[in-house]
């Protein structure tokens, strides 16, 4: 029993290691079939093709901004100012009668619409009459121009004489003024010039003298004067020995050598008296230099005091004279201002009254200064123009613009003079012609991230139809071709630089070689490969995580546009598919049934 019990625990525990290792194997098993099977199936790539037809037409390369139509304005102002000597004085009178005159002068100086010839909502012409003025206001502002200009030429003509004389005196005084100056300098001149040479006197006698004491300073230390000196002294002191060893007695002898030692002593004293004359000259020049040099020192402390008083003489008949300069200037430029003013005045009142006589004309009526439709008129029968400002306001029926904020991608490719067309909401089927005529230089962002400048097109041609505020398109074309084979450019697939196209070749989207020109960024031109009506695809790979519903909603929304679709899945590699409009993909990448045409490469069928 017990060995039976024995083998049923073993047989036991090896049922549950091989269920543990059934186990084991089983999810190896299972993970191996996931990641070589499932996984890839899990990231399948699907393709939506897009059917689109070859068309012909015409490609424009240009930019399209939306604006509104603005209506420039024009206005018929009256813009005299009437002046009188009343308007000078502000003094207030009660008395009534006095202000009933002063009524009766201020109404003279303005003038009166007798009749008005135009209404609000009226189209004008240039020309055309407007209003009519009355004789009597008319004849009044004249009299009171006329007077002005009048009074305006005396003034001009006083203020030109008193020009003349204020001038000539000036002149005069400035001239009286220069001549003292310049008899300044000439007594500053002399009196310098006399010191000057007083001092070069002195600096003469000083350099004689000098030359007197070096002289005989020479002849002291003279070789031949010291050796005579030197001899005298030795036959003076042999002298004296003999006569100091001779014998009283003998008197012979005795008055003999007194003779020669008076001789000797004569001799020498005769040489030293001549060097004591020449040191005694010395010492005389010395004594006279030292006074020279006084002399000299006292001329020109004295000549620094008369140069002083003489440069300040001289100064002050300089400024005199710059003074009278600056007066004389003074006076001719408040003269020349006096003279300028006038003519000033007389030009305004002549230019006043010839505006007056251009106004009112020979018949006293306002013409129409230009041509549009009357917005505004200001003024009735019986009214003074007593304040300038506009009398009539009108559109311009030549001047309407519109106005469109240009991105500054785009702005570099426009300029003015440019043409333009122009498409109104209000007529779609007609296009009209517009010319830029301004580019603001200065960038507006509008606190966006978007930086833009504001572009100026006047309408060309017929605007009679066109109204103020009107919504407007605006095209700048750049570039254009005409009657021309063209696709969208996703349906262009590329590889380097050779163009393809997928069409259906026996059942399978195959890539066919086309040959492409001019694009406008959204469809480009097919210069060969295809021809009018012809179908091809654009595809356009579907991630492989898209649900069915998704690829649903995208293939219906494809097949709306394009009038048919069809969905292929294939199995490839990640993210590799084909873009619709970018470059050929490769290997594996290549949805099913595409890959290059038959033989290997572009070119195939």
């Amino acid at each position: 029993m017990k060995q039976k019990l024995k083998r049923k625990l073993k047989n036991r525990k090896f049922m549950v290691r091989f269920l543990l290792i059934a186990v084991v194997v089983l999810a190896l098993v299972s993970l191996s079939l996931y990641k070589l099977v499932i996984e890839p199936l899990q990231s399948a790539d699907t393709y939506v093709y897009k059917e689109v037809t070859v068309e012909r037409g015409d490609l424009v390369l240009g930019i399209m901004e939306s604006g509104s139509v603005e209506l420039a304005t024009s206005e018929l102002d009256y813009d005299l100012v009437i002046e009188t000597d009343d308007d000078e004085d502000d003094e207030d009178d009660d008395d009534d009668d006095d202000d009933d005159d002063d009524d009766d002068d201020e109404s003279s100086k303005y003038l009166e619409i007798e009749e008005v010839y135009v209404a609000q909502g009226q189209r004008i012409t240039e020309g055309e009459a407007l209003f009519k003025l009355t004789d009597e206001s008319v004849e009044s502002v004249k009299r009171i121009l006329t007077s002005n200009q009048t009074d305006a030429t005396i003034a001009l003509a006083e203020a030109q004489e008193a020009y003349s004389t204020g001038a000539l005196e000036a002149s005069n005084t400035q001239t009286e003024t220069n001549v003292t100056a310049a008899n300044a300098a000439t007594l500053y001149n002399a009196t310098i010039t006399e010191l000057e040479a007083t001092i070069t006197a002195y600096q003469g006698d000083i350099e004689a003298l000098t030359a007197e004491i070096q002289k005989y300073q020479e002849k002291l230390v003279d070789e031949d004067l010291l050796e005579s000196l030197e001899e005298a002294r030795l036959e003076l002191v042999a002298a004296q020995n003999v006569f100091n060893d001779t014998d009283v007695t003998n008197f012979g002898a005795y008055t003999s050598n007194l003779a020669d030692l008076n001789t000797a002593q004569s001799a020498y004293d005769s040489i030293v008296e001549e060097m004591e004359g020449y040191q005694d000259i010395i010492d005389t020049d010395q004594e006279q230099i030292e006074t020279d040099n006084e002399a000299i020192a006292k001329a020109q402390a004295e000549l620094l005091v008369k140069q002083q008083e003489a440069q300040n003489t001289y100064d002050s008949s300089v400024l005199n004279g710059e003074l009278s300069g600056d007066v004389y200037s003074y006076s001719v430029s408040s003269l020349e201002e006096a003279v300028t003013e006038a003519q000033t005045a007389l030009d305004e009142a002549q230019a006043a009254l010839d505006e007056f006589n251009a106004f009112v004309g020979d018949d006293g009526i306002i013409y129409s200064n230009g041509s549009g439709l009357v917005t505004a008129v200001n003024y009735e029968a019986g009214d003074e123009l007593t304040t300038t400002g506009a009398m009539v306001t009108y559109t311009e029926s030549d001047a309407y613009s519109v106005s469109i904020d240009v991105s500054e991608e785009d702005i570099s490719t426009i300029k003015v003079g440019d043409s333009v067309d122009i498409v109104f909401s209000a007529y779609e089927d007609e296009t009209y012609e517009g010319s830029v005529s301004a580019i603001t230089t200065t960038a507006s962002d509008n606190h966006s991230t978007t930086v833009s400048y504001t572009v100026t097109i006047d309408i060309l041609g017929d605007t009679t139809a066109l109204y103020g505020g009107m919504t407007a398109d605006v095209t700048f074309v750049s570039d254009s071709v005409s009657d021309v084979l063209y696709v969208s450019d996703q349906a262009i697939v590329y590889d380097g630089d050779d163009a393809y196209v997928y069409q259906l070749v026996n059942g399978e989207y195959t890539l066919v070689p086309v040959e492409v020109g001019f694009t406008n960024g959204s469809e480009i031109e097919i210069t060969s490969g295809l021809n009018e009506g012809d179908t091809i695809y654009i595809a356009s790979k579907i991630s492989s995580s898209s649900s069915v519903s998704e690829l649903k909603d995208t293939s219906d929304a494809s097949q709306d546009s394009s009038g048919g679709d069809n969905t292929q899945t294939e199995t490839g590699s990640g993210e590799s598919g084909m873009p619709s409009g970018g470059d050929m993909p490769s290997g594996d990448s290549m949805p099913s049934g595409g890959g290059m045409p038959s033989g290997g490469g572009p070119g195939g069928n």
